[in-house]
């Protein structure tokens, strides 16, 4: 996991990555960890969908 990562969570923070990249999956797992980021596939989802994962985020 990427060292800013790993200070970020020692410091009690929870990073989580959201990405139009298509091909992020072949790397954030390796950055973020799994299940720590989302690919949104159309960038004009991205108004409807950020609510929702911030709601799943915060829970």
């Amino acid at each position: 996991m990427h060292d800013g990562n790993m200070q970020a969570r020692e410091q009690g923070l929870q990073p989580f990555c959201v990405t139009v990249d298509e091909k992020a999956a072949d790397y954030l797992s390796h950055l973020f960890g799994l299940g720590r980021y989302v690919v949104i596939r159309k960038p004009a989802d991205l108004p409807k969908l950020l609510p929702r994962l911030y709601a799943q985020l915060t829970r």
